[in-house]
C-alpha cells in the first residue's frame, strides 16, 4: 500500500516538473515566417522543325541465332512447357506458345533463356514495345551469357526500328557490337 502511494506521488512530481519546464516552440506547429510572394516571370520559346531531317532507314542488324536454354537442366514442368510452345510456334498459333512460355517463366523466373524466347515470341506477335521490355529484362538476366545478352540487344534494335526509333535502334545495335 506504501509503494503505491509512493509510486503515486513520484507520478505527479514527474508531471509537475515536466508541466513547468519551458521549451522552445515546436517547429511543427509554429507558423511559418510570411515570404514576399516570388516574382513568376516567363519566357516563350519557339521551337521550329528542322528543314530537313536525315535519318537511317535501313540498319543492318544481325540474324538472331539459336539461342540454347541455360546450361543447368530445366525443371521437368518447364521443359515440357518449352516443348508444347514450340509445337504451338511450328503450328502457327503463336498466342498460345507464348502462355506456355509465360507458365514456364512462372516456374523459372529468373530463366533469362527463356525470357529471351518469350521476347522474340512477342516481336513475331508484332508487340515491338513489349517485346522490348522482355528483351531488355533478358539482357539484364544474362549477366555472364555474353552471346545471350548480345542477341537480347539485337532484338531490342528490331524491336526499336518496328517503333521507328531509329536512333534508339542503333544505339541498341552499338551496345550489341560492344559485347564482342
Amino acid at each position: 500500500m506504501l509503494n503505491k502511494k509512493l509510486a503515486v506521488v513520484m507520478i505527479l512530481v514527474l508531471l509537475q516538473i515536466s508541466c513547468t519546464r519551458s521549451s522552445p516552440p515546436n517547429p511543427i506547429f509554429t507558423k511559418p515566417s510570411p515570404k514576399p510572394p516570388a516574382v513568376v516571370t516567363t519566357k516563350t520559346y519557339q521551337f521550329n522543325p528542322p528543314q530537313s531531317v536525315v535519318i537511317e532507314k535501313k540498319i543492318p542488324i544481325a540474324k538472331p541465332v539459336v539461342v540454347r536454354l541455360r546450361p543447368k537442366p530445366l525443371s521437368s514442368a518447364a521443359a515440357a512447357l518449352i516443348s508444347m510452345a514450340d509445337k504451338h510456334v511450328n503450328a502457327g498459333n503463336l498466342e498460345a506458345a507464348v502462355v506456355n512460355i509465360e507458365r514456364a517463366l512462372r516456374i523459372e523466373p529468373r530463366n533469362a533463356a527463356l525470357t529471351y524466347k518469350l521476347a522474340q515470341l512477342l516481336l513475331k506477335q508484332h508487340k515491338p514495345s513489349l517485346a522490348e521490355n522482355i528483351a531488355r529484362k533478358s539482357a539484364l538476366l544474362a549477366a555472364g551469357d555474353k552471346a545471350l545478352k548480345k542477341q537480347s540487344w539485337l532484338l531490342i534494335a528490331e524491336a526499336r526500328l518496328l517503333q521507328q526509333n531509329y536512333e534508339g535502334a542503333k544505339a541498341a545495335q552499338l551496345k550489341a557490337i560492344s559485347l564482342d
